[in-house]
Order: C-alpha cells, then sequence, then structure tokens
C-alpha cells in the first residue's frame, strides 16, 4: 500500500511538472507577441548597410545550380540585432522568437522605392515598415522588413 501511494504521489508531481512547463512556455510565447491580435502592425526603424544578395531560386533553390534562376534582393547588413536595436520589439504573430537575434534582414523594397535603393547600395542606412516572417523559399532571413522609407546614415551612432 505504502508503495502504491508512493507511485500515485509521483505521478501527480510530473503532472504539475506539465502543467508548469507548459504554462512557462505559453508565458514566454505570449511575451513575444503583439499584445493587440489584428491590430495594425507598429512600424520599426532598423539601422545598417545595404546590401544586394544573390541566390538560388527556383526551381530547385541550389540543389541544380545549372537549372536554378538566380534571384537578386535587398537585405541590411545589422551592427546589432534587431532585439538589440528595438525597444520592446513586436516580432510578427508567427516568427520564432530567435528571429530577433539575426545579423541580417532582408528588405521587401516597393517600386517607389528601388530607386534610391539601387543608389544606397554598400552605404549606411535606416529603414523603417513593418517587420514580416520569411516562410518560403524566396525569404533568405526569418525576418524581412516590408520598407515603408529608406534614408541615407553617415553613422550608426
Amino acid at each position: 500500500m505504502c508503495r502504491e501511494g508512493s507511485h500515485l504521489r509521483l505521478r501527480a508531481l510530473q503532472g504539475l511538472t506539465v502543467v508548469g512547463a507548459v504554462t512557462l512556455l505559453a508565458g514566454a510565447m505570449a511575451a513575444a507577441r503583439p499584445s493587440a491580435p489584428g491590430s495594425a502592425d507598429p512600424a520599426v526603424t532598423l539601422v545598417g548597410r545595404l546590401q544586394v544578395g544573390e541566390f538560388f531560386g527556383p526551381p530547385n533553390y541550389g540543389e541544380s545550380p545549372d537549372t536554378d534562376r538566380l534571384e537578386r534582393t535587398y537585405y541590411l547588413q545589422l551592427p546589432a540585432p534587431p532585439g538589440i536595436q528595438v525597444d520592446r520589439l513586436q516580432l510578427p504573430e508567427d516568427a520564432d522568437s530567435s528571429a530577433a537575434w539575426f545579423h541580417f534582414v532582408q528588405l521587401i523594397v516597393p517600386d517607389s522605392l528601388s530607386s534610391r535603393a539601387r543608389q544606397l547600395v554598400g552605404q549606411r542606412v535606416a529603414a523603417t515598415g513593418v517587420l514580416l516572417t520569411g516562410v518560403t523559399g524566396h525569404h533568405r532571413t526569418p525576418l524581412l522588413l516590408d520598407v515603408q522609407t529608406l534614408r541615407p546614415l553617415t553613422t550608426f551612432r
């Protein structure tokens, strides 16, 4: 009987441990998410060096270099990751929390800013826009910035 009681107490403690871990995980996930689902995403400004990258694209994204199309895309090489640059950074709802700690962010540059972006390649810039999560083979970084404004900087300070 004593043995059976110990077993039941152990099972109860294991259940509490699982509940505690799930509660802790849920709290951590909620902290990295926007507080008001469905609300407008806040714009953020990231500073970095504007670069152009060339990557293998369809049909096999590098598995067959002879037949894969080359894709060119803008990205920021960041002196500090978004999690450091932006106070109280709100990641997109579907982003992994580690995305805030990468030193590269792919840019989605609208046609209206494409000539300006071409002129600023290799320079320090401040890019303002809305953060998105990389979800397709065309997305090269965990976070992307849908650019609204792009301006040159003389220094990162």
